[in-house]
Parts: C-alpha cells; sequence; structure tokens
C-alpha cells in the first residue's frame, strides 16, 4: 500500500512538472519546434534520472542509512546540477522569466504528501522513525506554508518579498534537519 501511494505521488508530481513545463514554454514565444525539443529533452532527463534512483534503490543503495556521507542526499546532485544549468544557461533565464513566482512556491505543497507517505513508511517499518513527523522530519511545515506564502507575497501582493525568501530558507533548513 505504501508502495503505491509512494508510486502514485511520484507519477503526480512528474505529471505537475510537466503541465507547469509546457505551460511555461508557451509564455516563452519561442517556436514549437524549440518549445517540443526543450519539453522532450527535460522528459529524457527526468526519465533517466528516475530509472536510475529506481535501479539503486531495488540494489539496496539507500538503506544503509549509517553509510558516510548519507546516501539519500546523494540522490539529489543532478536535480540540483541541473538546477543550477537551469539558473545560469540563456534559455533557463528566458524560462525562468515567463514563469508564475508563485508557482515553485505552490508546488512545495506535495511536500505534504512526501511527508504523510513517509510516516505512513515509518509506521509499516519501512523507513527509520527520524525521516518522519514522530523523529525530526518537520518539513510538512513548508507545504502548508506553501500556499499562503505563495498568494500573500506574490498574487495579492500583501506581504513583503523577503517573507518569500525566509519561506525559502525555513523550507531548506528543514530539508537539511533531517
Amino acid at each position: 500500500m505504501v508502495t503505491l501511494l509512494f508510486l502514485l505521488l511520484v507519477a503526480g508530481i512528474f505529471t505537475w512538472i510537466f503541465i507547469g513545463l509546457r505551460r511555461a514554454l508557451v509564455r516563452t514565444g519561442w517556436t514549437p519546434e524549440k518549445q517540443m525539443a526543450v519539453f522532450f529533452r527535460a522528459l529524457a532527463a527526468v526519465i533517466a534520472w528516475a530509472a536510475i534512483l529506481t535501479a539503486l534503490a531495488l540494489a539496496g543503495f539507500f538503506a544503509n542509512y549509517a553509510a558516510m556521507p548519507p546516501r539519500i542526499p546523494l540522490s539529489m546532485v543532478v536535480p540540483l546540477a541541473l538546477m543550477l544549468v537551469l539558473i545560469f544557461s540563456r534559455g533557463g533565464k528566458q524560462l525562468l522569466q515567463v514563469m508564475p513566482p508563485h508557482w515553485p512556491i505552490y508546488a512545495q505543497t506535495i511536500r505534504i504528501g512526501v511527508e504523510l507517505v513517509i510516516l505512513l513508511a515509518v509506521l509499516n517499518r519501512m523507513m527509520p522513525v527520524q525521516l518522519s513527523l514522530e523523529g525530526r522530519n518537520f518539513d510538512i511545515l513548508t507545504g502548508l506554508l506553501a500556499v499562503p506564502v505563495g498568494y500573500y507575497v506574490f498574487v495579492a501582493r500583501r506581504w513583503p518579498r523577503w517573507v518569500a525568501v525566509g519561506y525559502h530558507l525555513l523550507g531548506m533548513g528543514l530539508l537539511v534537519n533531517v
């Protein structure tokens, strides 16, 4: 049951990401050919990354919680590298400029589902308690605060932008805490 929920959550996250990417690409004004090329390169990269993580997980690579450096954070190396490329490339900058600023914040609501699946995994003795709400993981707060922060900072414009910066720092701090 936990595995099925996790797979559905991942499928939902990927679907959400690619719907957002498609909407952002349309706003760029790029030719349809360029939009499709970028879309399918991103899709191929995500599928390759997911396949590698799946193979490593099935091989038990992430099951050793005592390994140093911790293995689960290693799964974020590729996405972080891709984010840096996106941020500093000309095309990536163009794409980010047409993306509404509240989208990345609203996307953090996925953390609610992730934390609930982690809690179920802990209750079924599939993960250590330290990774859940019952341990040291309070990352669900980032998910719960996503909509109010995104809305009041960027849509209603009632809160200053530093609130969004503080929100992101809080979110990163909660992840580092785990």
